[in-house]
């Protein structure tokens, strides 16, 4: 999709035709994927355990942001169904304008054992014990799938806000999961890809869309 942009932005702007592009490949996903492998979560015996994942909201983004509207929602009715949730907003989020809704969040399901608050830095140990993802807008959805080859559910319930956008945050969200319109669709989409082994066509769709995977930091020494 890269390639496909910049072939785009060229006929835009001719300045830009005298850049070479090279398919190097994403080493950060190369570290990810490592990790993945010699890291395997623990299956829960108990539950399936659900990472919400919410970007970060801010005024380009907040129609299309799912923390304000909907995170208490998606969270009761996760762990009202019987799922484990980790709730790991935006490291940004707990200190902006959302702090107190997150913490309003933290407050109500502190006491229920089916809930965890993730505030670290790093995202690989909360991201290999769960199942599945719910995010919106945000890549973290395909560094969850494309690094562990497990589902991502994008929930995002304002249609129109997508008018216009594209790009794979987009296009390409069904290869390695799906779509939620609503918080009834969202617990559909859940309960259905529990039920189901993605991991083999979230391998496809990485292997057809990324350039050496696996080997991206030796190819650019190279």
């Amino acid at each position: 999709h890269h390639i496909e942009d910049f072939g785009a932005l060229a006929k835009r702007r001719p300045l830009s035709r005298r850049k070479v592009l090279i398919p190097a490949g994403y080493p950060k996903l190369d570290l990810a994927i490592e990790w993945a492998q010699g890291n395997k979560g623990l299956k829960s015996n108990v539950a399936p355990t659900v990472v919400y994942a919410p970007t970060h909201v801010y005024a380009v983004n907040e129609n299309l942001a799912s923390l304000r509207n909907h995170g208490l929602a998606i969270i009761r009715r996760l762990i009202d169904g019987g799922y484990r949730v980790i709730f790991r907003p935006h490291p940004v989020s707990f200190r902006d304008q959302d702090k107190k809704l997150i913490d309003d969040i933290v407050s109500e399901f502190s006491g229920n054992q089916r809930f965890t608050l993730d505030r670290s830095k790093e995202y690989k140990g909360s991201y290999s014990n769960a199942d599945i993802m719910i995010t919106d807008l945000s890549g973290t959805g395909f560094t969850f799938s494309l690094s562990f080859c497990k589902p991502a559910i994008f929930f995002l319930p304002n249609v129109e806000a997508e008018t216009g956008m594209r790009g794979i945050q987009f296009g390409d969200r069904e290869k390695i999961g799906a779509v939620a319109r609503s918080l009834d669709e969202l617990m559909q989409k859940v309960a259905q890809l529990n039920q189901v082994d993605m991991s083999e066509q979230i391998l496809r769709y990485r292997n057809q869309s990324y350039f050496n995977t696996g080997n991206s930091m030796a190819y650019i020494a190279e």
